[in-house]
């Protein structure tokens, strides 16, 4: 039987953590059980969870299969999933962020697909609006995992929810990194990166089927542009010197590309300027954002029907 660790970082998420951990245990209930389940909350907002006198775990009548872990003090996602790694007894880890929910149907498909041939399980979402209640599925064709793939974000990992990683192929003691003491957002992202340099030749299992969601709201990090294109750039510099040269000059362009629309969202470039001396990377910055708004219809050597199939889902 399979072990499974789901790893939930807890900061200031009184509003979220409850109906995280509902979704889970539903969905566990509603399952066959083949996976033993342990589910690890690592608090990082030490001050505020004291506070509240929260209780997670005696709120679930502390359920052998959770526990709750409090830091001293705050230390950033990257550390305390790092922390829930290290925490964790099963073969089996996900992470899975405060806010997000998994669907009904996610441990009754998982639990027959979880296997020691594959260092990874990546599976299907929908990212869900809360503003106006409508879901959309995160991907139409299967992805390229390969690190090339990652950095030009040809296949965006939208959170780690939507990986399950196996411990014994996978072993990266610090998976997540900070790559700056100020920019926090990409973590995510460093983190993909990281594991796919260690394990060029990954094999992952994909399972088309949604079971995931992302909630997308206005308490989102990744809603302040400027800060995650800063980030994006710390963590292309982060990983500039540690590969192959001909990977180098594909970080070089992008960091050009993402330093633009740091300059274009601020203002600090003029119409004139760009004519002049950014006409390139300009045409990049516009190709980029065509490629973000519209990803995965960028593949269209494999597909175009995704241009139209972005539909309302019901869950």
């Amino acid at each position: 039987m399979n072990n499974l660790s789901i790893i939930i970082p807890y900061y200031n998420g009184k509003g979220f953590i409850f109906n995280c951990i509902d979704s889970i245990l539903k969905s566990y209930n509603l399952s066959q059980k083949k996976i033993v389940l342990e589910i690890i909350v690592i608090v990082d907002s030490p001050e505020e969870y004291i506070d509240n006198k929260m209780d997670i775990a005696a709120y679930y009548d502390n359920p052998v299969f959770l526990k709750v872990f409090v830091n001293e003090r705050n230390v950033g996602v990257a550390a305390s999933r790092n922390k829930g790694l290290e925490l964790s007894q099963s073969n089996f880890i996900t992470y899975i962020d405060q806010d997000d929910l998994v669907n009904y149907n996610y441990f009754s498909v998982i639990e027959n697909q979880l296997s020691d041939q594959y260092h990874c399980l990546i599976y299907n979402g929908y990212r869900h609006y809360t503003n106006n209640n409508r879901y959309y599925k995160l991907y139409f064709i299967k992805p390229d995992l390969d690190v090339k793939a990652v950095l030009k974000q040809e296949f965006i990992l939208w959170t780690p929810g939507l990986m399950i990683i196996n411990k014994s192929k996978v072993q990266i003691p610090t998976y997540f990194i900070d790559v700056s003491d100020d920019l926090r957002g990409c973590d995510d992202w460093a983190a993909f990166v990281n594991m796919l340099l260690m394990y060029p030749d990954v094999r992952f299992n994909y399972i088309k089927t949604p079971i995931f969601v992302i909630n997308k709201h206005a308490a989102n990090f990744s809603n302040d542009l400027e800060q995650m294109l800063l980030c994006q750039i710390a963590v292309l510099n982060y990983f500039k010197g540690k590969i192959k040269p001909e990977l180098q000059k594909i970080i070089n362009r992008i960091i050009d590309v993402r330093t633009f629309e740091v300059k274009r969202y601020t203002d600090s470039l003029s119409r004139g300027t760009v004519l002049l001396k950014h006409t390139k990377i300009y045409f990049k910055y516009l190709c980029n954002k065509w490629i973000y708004l519209r990803y995965p219809s960028y593949k269209l050597k494999k597909t175009w029907y995704a241009l139209f199939e972005e539909k309302n889902v019901a869950k």
